[in-house]
C-alpha cells in the first residue's frame, strides 16, 4: 500500500513538472470521454431504461408479423389477444390497451384528452402502484378511470381529495379511482387510462383486424428467445385453427424498451460508434504524446534501471503516470458529459421527445459514473502500454544509455509514433466521411423529394367519438360542415382532410383483393396503406394527380365507391395494364369496404420520410368511408397571417363541444422529426471535427519532436548548401507520407463504414467519391497545415550552432 501512494506520489510530482504536457493530454482526454459519457448515458437512457420502472427488462411487446410479406409489424386483434393470454405459459401478465376518443365536457368548453383503454393487467405489467386510491378492476367499473399526476395537477388543481370525485367525460360521468404517479408517463403525455370494457360477444371473437397494442411481463427465469419460441406455437396452432384470419401470422415478442421506437436503435448505434472512435483516436493521440515524453525520459529511465530499479518497477510508474492522467481527463470531462447532455435535451423538439421518452432522464447516474471510472482505467492502460514497451525492454535500457550518450533515438519509437499517427488520420478520414454523409442527408430533407408539399399548410385534427356520433352519417356530416365552413371563411383559401399525414410514420395497413386476379394465399396477402381522404386534399398538399380524376363532392354514400391508387400501387397491383377502371377491394380494415372503381393515380408519397420504402396507397373518399378521427389541412388567403381563432370560429359553428387537437404548422412537424437527425448529424459533424483538431495536435506533436531530433541532421545539410526550401519540402514530404498512408488504409474502412451506415439508417446518402475525395482533401490538408510551424522551425536551424554543438 505504501509502495502505491508512493508512486502516486511520484506521479503526480513527475506530471506536475511537465505541465504543458499534463495539460494538453488531459484536456484531450477531457474532450473525448466527456463526449463518451454523454452518448452513452443517452443510449442507456433512451434503449434500456425509457422508463423509471421495477425490472423494465422484463416486460415486452407483442406484434402481430406476416413474414412472408415483410417485416412490417401490426397491431393485434382482441380474439389473438385472449386466446394469447389463455394459452401461454411464459408471461406472469399480459395487458393490452388503445386510443381512446376523449374528451373533458361539462366546462366552459371541451379540453381534448390524450387517453387509452387498458385491460385490468396493464398497470400490473410494469409493477407501479397509485400515489393515491387504487387502479380499476376492469370490466366491473366501467366508469372508472385513473388519471396522470399531470391531469390531477393540471386540471383538477391538486385536488388531494380527488379519488372518488367525479368528472364528465364525452358527455358521461366517471369516477376517479387512483392518481398514478409523476414517474409514470406510458404511453407518454397520457391524461386518462379507462377499463377496456368488451360489451359484446362479436367484440370479443373479432380476428381479422388488429386494434390492440399487447405487453406482458416475463416469468421468472424466462427469456425472450424462450417466449418467441413459445408464440411462434401458438401463433401456428390460431393459423391451423383460423386460416382464413391468421393464416400466415406470427407473433412477434420484443424488449419493451426496444419497441417503443424502432429508428432510434439505428441512429444511436452510430453516434455512440463515432464517440468510440473519438476516444480511440484520443487515446492514441495521446499515446503519441507518451511514447516522446518517454523518449526524452530514456537517459532517466536507463539510469533508474542501471541503479538497480526492476523493469516492473519503471512500468508500473509509467502506468500509474498514465492511469493519473486519464483518471483527470475523466474528472473534467462529466461537467463537459452534463453540459452536452443538456444541450442535447434543449435541442429535440417535443414531437420527438414523444418517441424518445428516455431522453428526458438521460443523466449522469452511479451505473455512467462507475462506467466512466472503469473506462478511464482501461484508457489510460491502454494508451500507456507503447510507452512502456518502448522504454522498458531490457534490450531498449541498454540502447538508452548507448542513444542518451549519443544525444540521437532509435528508428523504432520513430516508426511506433509514426503508426499511431497514421492510425489517427484513418479513423479521423472515416469519422469525417460518415459525418459529410450525415449532413448532406440533413441538408438534402425536402419534403417535396417525399412527394408532397407542406409550405403554408397547417393541420388539426377532430374526433368523432361514439357516443356523441353513434351513426356514419353523422361522422360524415360532422366533417362536411367543418370542411365547408372552412372554406367560407376569407382567411382560408383551401381546406382538406385526411385519415393519416403524409411522411410522419402514421400508418394504416390493410390488405386488399384485386378484381379478376387469382386471390393470394392467406400468407401473402397484398398490403398496402390506405388514406381517408376529402376532394381538396391532393392539391393542399401538392400531390400531382397523374392520370384520371380526383375526387370530387359527388363521390358519396350514394354514388358508386371510388378509389384513387399511388405509383407505385398501380405499377405493383397491375403491372401490365393501367389502373384506369380496374377493381380493388379493401379485406381488412376497420372500414367497410365493397368493390371500388379506379378513377384515379398520383405521384408516389413516402409515409415516413426515415424509411427508404415507397409503399403503395390505395386513397378513399371521405363520404364513402367515415372514421373516426381525420386531420384537417388548410391553406391561409394570400397576405393573411395564420390565425386560429378562425379555425376554431368554423369548428365551433359546426359543433361547440368539438374541441381542436394538435393545431401545428405541417412544415414545422416536418422540421421537429427532421430536428432529431438533424442533431445526430451535428453530434457526428462534432466528433470529425475534434477528430481532425486531435489529429492536427497529433502531427505537431511528432512533427516537433522529429525536427528537434533531427536538428544535427538537419544543421549538416544546411551546411552543405540545402536551401529553406529544400528543408520544408523534406518535413511536408514525411508528413506527406503519412497522410497517403493513413488515407489509404481508411479508404476500405470508409467503404465498409458506409454500407454499415445505409443498412442502419435508411434513405442516407451514400459515401460516393465527391465525399471520398473531399475527406482525403480535408485530412491531408490538416496534416500538412500542422506540420507547418514544425518546417519552418527547421529552416531556422543555425548550421554553425549546430556543428559546435555535434
Amino acid at each position: 500500500m505504501n509502495t502505491m501512494v508512493s508512486e502516486i506520489r511520484l506521479a503526480v510530482r513527475t506530471l506536475a513538472r511537465s505541465r504543458a504536457y499534463t495539460v494538453v493530454a488531459v484536456l484531450t482526454l477531457a474532450i473525448s470521454m466527456g463526449a463518451t459519457t454523454a452518448t452513452f448515458s443517452l443510449s442507456d437512457a433512451i434503449i434500456n431504461r425509457p422508463f423509471p420502472f421495477p425490472r423494465l427488462d422484463r416486460v415486452v411487446a407483442l406484434t402481430t408479423t406476416i413474414p412472408k410479406s415483410g417485416s412490417a409489424r401490426y397491431l393485434v386483434s382482441p380474439a389473438d389477444f385472449f386466446d394469447w393470454s389463455e394459452r401461454n405459459r411464459v408471461f406472469a401478465s399480459m395487458a393490452s390497451f388503445r386510443g381512446w376518443d376523449a374528451q373533458m365536457t361539462g366546462t366552459r368548453e371541451p379540453q381534448p384528452l390524450r387517453a387509452f383503454v387498458v385491460s385490468p393487467q396493464f398497470f400490473a405489467i410494469f409493477g407501479v402502484a397509485p400515489t393515491m386510491g387504487r387502479v380499476f378492476a376492469g370490466e366491473s367499473e366501467p366508469h372508472s378511470i385513473v388519471v396522470s399526476h399531470a391531469f390531477w395537477r393540471e386540471r383538477l388543481k391538486a385536488d388531494p381529495n380527488a379519488v372518488g370525485r367525479a368528472i364528465e367525460l364525452n358527455g358521461q360521468a366517471y369516477s376517479i379511482a387512483g392518481v398514478m404517479p409523476r414517474e409514470f408517463d406510458y404511453p407518454t403525455y397520457t391524461d386518462v387510462w379507462a377499463p377496456w370494457v368488451v360489451t359484446s360477444t362479436p367484440e370479443r371473437a373479432q380476428r381479422a383486424n388488429g386494434t390492440m397494442e399487447v405487453l406482458a411481463r416475463l416469468k421468472d427465469g424466462v427469456s425472450i428467445p424462450a417466449a418467441q419460441a413459445e408464440m411462434s406455437v401458438i401463433a401456428a396452432g390460431l393459423a391451423r385453427q383460423h386460416p382464413d384470419t391468421d393464416a400466415g401470422r406470427e407473433a412477434m415478442v420484443t424488449s419493451f424498451a426496444r419497441s417503443l421506437d424502432p429508428y432510434a436503435g439505428g441512429y444511436l448505434a452510430v453516434v455512440v460508434a463515432a464517440v468510440v472512435f473519438l476516444l480511440v483516436l484520443a487515446c492514441a493521440n495521446v499515446a503519441n504524446l507518451q511514447l516522446l515524453r518517454a523518449t526524452t525520459r530514456r537517459r532517466e529511465l536507463a539510469i533508474r534501471a542501471a541503479l538497480g530499479a526492476a523493469r516492473a518497477r519503471i512500468a508500473r510508474q509509467l502506468l500509474s503516470e498514465g492511469v493519473l492522467l486519464s483518471l483527470s481527463g475523466a474528472a473534467l470531462g462529466l461537467p463537459l458529459a452534463r453540459l452536452m447532455l443538456t444541450w442535447i435535451r434543449n435541442g429535440v423538439p417535443e414531437l420527438v421527445m414523444r418517441h424518445l421518452p428516455g431522453m428526458a432522464r438521460a443523466g449522469l447516474d452511479t451505473r455512467m459514473l462507475l462506467w466512466t471510472f472503469v473506462a478511464s482505467l482501461i484508457s489510460g492502460a491502454a494508451f500507456t502500454l507503447p510507452a512502456v514497451w518502448q522504454a522498458c525492454g531490457k534490450a531498449r535500457m541498454v540502447e538508452g544509455l548507448q542513444e542518451a550518450g549519443r544525444g540521437t533515438v532509435g528508428s523504432g519509437g520513430r516508426r511506433l509514433r509514426s503508426a499511431l499517427v497514421v492510425g489517427e488520420l484513418a479513423l479521423a478520414m472515416v469519422l469525417l466521411t460518415c459525418a459529410v454523409a450525415m449532413l448532406r442527408t440533413v441538408s438534402g430533407l425536402d419534403p417535396t423529394k417525399e412527394g408532397f408539399n407542406p409550405a403554408n399548410v397547417y393541420t388539426f385534427s377532430l374526433r368523432a367519438p361514439q357516443d356523441r356520433f353513434a351513426s356514419d352519417a353523422a361522422v360524415t356530416n360532422l366533417y362536411r360542415e367543418v370542411l365547408r365552413r372552412l372554406g367560407e371563411s376569407p382567411q382560408i383559401k383551401r381546406a382538406a382532410a385526411i385519415s393519416e399525414l403524409p411522411a410522419l410514420a402514421d400508418t394504416r395497413t390493410v390488405s386488399v383483393a384485386i378484381e379478376n386476379q387469382p386471390a393470394p394465399p392467406a400468407d401473402r396477402p397484398i398490403l398496402a396503406e390506405l388514406r381517408v381522404v376529402s376532394p381538396e386534399c391532393f392539391r393542399t398538399l401538392g400531390i400531382a394527380v397523374q392520370s384520371g380524376r380526383s375526387f370530387d363532392p359527388h363521390d358519396d354514400a350514394a354514388a358508386e365507391p371510388v378509389a384513387m391508387v399511388s405509383a407505385s400501387a398501380a405499377q405493383r397491383f397491375w403491372p401490365h395494364q393501367g389502373p384506369l377502371g380496374q377493381r380493388v377491394r379493401i379485406v381488412s380494415s376497420e372500414v367497410a369496404s365493397k368493390w371500388m372503381r379506379v378513377v384515379g393515380t398520383v405521384g408516389d408519397v413516402n409515409q415516413f420520410y426515415l424509411d427508404a420504402e415507397i409503399r403503395p396507397v390505395i386513397f378513399v373518399p371521405y363520404l364513402q368511408h367515415p372514421i373516426r378521427e381525420m386531420n384537417f389541412l388548410v391553406q391561409p388567403a394570400a397576405g393573411t397571417e395564420w390565425a386560429t381563432a378562425a379555425v376554431s370560429a368554423a369548428v365551433s359553428e359546426v359543433d361547440r363541444g368539438q374541441p381542436v387537437f394538435g393545431l401545428d404548422s405541417l412544415s414545422q412537424e416536418f422540421v421537429d422529426l427532421g430536428g432529431a437527425v438533424g442533431l445526430i448529424a451535428t453530434l457526428m459533424g462534432i466528433f470529425a471535427m475534434l477528430s481532425l483538431i486531435l489529429s492536427a495536435t497529433g502531427i505537431y506533436a511528432v512533427m516537433h519532436y522529429s525536427v528537434v531530433e533531427r536538428t544535427a541532421e538537419i544543421g549538416i545539410r544546411m551546411a552543405l548548401g540545402a536551401q529553406p526550401a529544400q528543408v520544408s519540402r523534406m518535413v511536408f514530404t514525411e508528413v506527406l507520407r503519412v497522410a497517403g498512408v493513413g488515407v489509404g488504409l481508411a479508404l476500405p474502412v470508409t467503404w465498409a463504414s458506409g454500407r454499415v451506415l445505409s443498412s442502419l439508417l435508411a434513405g442516407i446518402v451514400g459515401q460516393g467519391a465527391w465525399t471520398l475525395t473531399s475527406a482525403a482533401l480535408l485530412v491531408v490538408a490538416t496534416a500538412l497545415g500542422s506540420s507547418y510551424l514544425p518546417a519552418r522551425r527547421a529552416t531556422r536551424i543555425d548550421p554553425l550552432a549546430t556543428i559546435r554543438h555535434t
